[in-house]
C-alpha cells in the first residue's frame, strides 16, 4: 500500500535528493512505476486515471526507457491524481506553459527560414516523432511480454 508521501519522497529523490528509502537516483528510478501503480490503486485512481497518464505509469516500470525528470513530474502529478487534483490529462499538464511558448518561438523561427530549411526541420522532426513511436511501441509489447495489461484505454 504506496502513500502520497512516499511519492513525493520518490519525487524528490529523482530529482537528486538523497533520502532514506532512495539512496540514489537509480535506486529511486527503479521503484518509480511500481509506487506510482501502487499508489493509484490504492487511493482508487486507476481506473478514472487518463489513458495518457496510465501509460506513462506503466512506461516507468521500465527505467531505462523514461527520462528521470520527466518521471518526476510523472510522480508529482501521480500524487495530484490520487488526490482528485488533476484538472488537465498527464500529457496536457507536463511543462504545457513552457512547451506552449516553445511551439510559438518554434514556428517562428521556422517561418524565418528558407524554405529548403523548412524542409529541412521538418524531415529531421519527422524522423525524431518516429523514433519516438517506435520506442513507444517497444516499451509497450517488453510491458506486455512481462504480463503487464497495457489496454490503459480500457477501464474495468
Amino acid at each position: 500500500m504506496t502513500t502520497t508521501t512516499e511519492l513525493a519522497e520518490l519525487a524528490r529523490a529523482l530529482r537528486g535528493s538523497r533520502t532514506a528509502t532512495f539512496p540514489t537516483v537509480v535506486a529511486a528510478a527503479a521503484y518509480a512505476g511500481p509506487l506510482m501503480k501502487s499508489a493509484l490503486d490504492t487511493y482508487g485512481a486507476w481506473e478514472t486515471a487518463a489513458p495518457g497518464h496510465r501509460a506513462a505509469v506503466l512506461a516507468a516500470h521500465l527505467p531505462e526507457r523514461c527520462e528521470v525528470g520527466e518521471t518526476a513530474e510523472l510522480a508529482d502529478f501521480t500524487v495530484k491524481a490520487c488526490h482528485g487534483q488533476t484538472p488537465i490529462p498527464w500529457n496536457v499538464a507536463v511543462d504545457y506553459a513552457r512547451s506552449h511558448m516553445t511551439a510559438a518561438e518554434v514556428l517562428g523561427r521556422l517561418d524565418r527560414m528558407p524554405l529548403g530549411w523548412r524542409e529541412e526541420a521538418v524531415r529531421a522532426a519527422l524522423e525524431a516523432i518516429t523514433a519516438a513511436v517506435a520506442s513507444t511501441q517497444l516499451t509497450r509489447n517488453f510491458l506486455q511480454s512481462r504480463g503487464f495489461e497495457v489496454d490503459v484505454d480500457a477501464h474495468s
